[in-house]
């Protein structure tokens, strides 16, 4: 009388185990589909994001504007697009969307239409040579003043090189600082000319800054000369100074915009940035490299 009730509670055991596989087997397929689904989503908002920012690149474009479209029509392929001048580049707010799935980039574009990003070195033509001392190395392509480069001499350091770099020609002007994206620096021009130097040295050591692109600038504003060493400043950073900044080779930058009376940088210097001086020239590096 008791074989029945043991092999109905087998069976029923049986059939529970079976169901929890099953069921543990259907519930992991279901999410890795939507997994599946989401990796694909995010991947379709990325190729959106690049073909919407390659198309407007080539459709023509000015800083400051807000450019938005659907790419297919469908109202799923959704492009936004904003723009405002990081100096001598246009820094880019990308935002791609494939129905809810949202990817976003910043990224500097070159402003000039004929003058190529490829260079590592560009100087405003202001009629007069570069002038280089020491063991200076630049590296990559060069856009130079007509008058090209000369060696030059600073106290006893005289430059030790056995070839002087050549270049292209660099153009007489190029694209101004628009300073009211730069409250700090709008402020600066307006009271620049009144500036005296006042010979005092502040020191910037170990500072680190991470900026985002997509906020505020990150400001370093002082009226006094400046002296940067063991600091590194990456993403959206601005540095002011009403004297002059010397920056050690200890000292890490990425596309960081300096402006000041005179800079200085060391040997062994590493970085990517812009510097204009209170004249309003340009000294654009893409890559620097300072070496002794």
């Amino acid at each position: 009388m008791n074989l029945p009730a043991q092999s109905l509670i087998y069976t029923l055991l049986i059939s529970l185990i079976v169901s929890t596989l099953l069921g543990g087997y259907i519930l992991v397929n279901h999410y890795q589909l939507i997994f599946l689904h989401r990796l694909d989503a995010a991947e379709r908002a990325r190729e959106n994001l690049r073909s919407g920012l390659l198309w407007y690149l080539h459709l023509g474009w000015n800083l400051g504007e807000t450019f938005e479209t659907d790419l297919f029509d469908f109202g799923s392929d959704h492009v936004s697009i904003s723009s405002e001048p990081w100096g001598l580049l246009g820094l880019f707010h990308v935002q791609g969307r494939y129905n809810q799935t949202v990817a976003e980039q910043s990224c500097l574009v070159g402003q000039g239409r004929n003058l190529s990003t490829d260079f590592s070195l560009s100087l405003t033509d202001q009629r007069q040579p570069l002038v280089i001392v020491g063991n200076t190395r630049l590296e990559g392509k060069l856009l130079l003043p007509q008058s090209g480069i000369r060696s030059g001499q600073i106290g006893a350091t005289a430059w030790i090189g056995s070839t002087l770099p050549t270049g292209a020609n660099a153009p007489i002007s190029i694209p101004s600082l628009n300073s009211r994206y730069f409250p700090s620096l709008e402020n600066f021009l307006r009271n620049v000319a009144e500036m005296q130097p006042s010979g005092e040295w502040y020191s910037l050591e170990n500072d680190s800054v991470s900026h985002p692109w997509t906020e505020k600038v990150y400001e370093r504003v002082s009226p006094h000369s400046l002296l940067i060493s063991a600091s590194s400043y990456r993403g959206k950073c601005l540095i002011l100074s009403g004297g002059e900044v010397r920056i050690a080779a200890s000292t890490e930058m990425e596309h960081t915009l300096i402006f000041a009376r005179r800079i200085t940088f060391a040997s062994g210097f590493r970085g990517s940035v812009q510097a204009v001086d209170h004249r309003g020239n340009y000294a654009q590096e893409k890559r620097l490299i300072l070496k002794r």
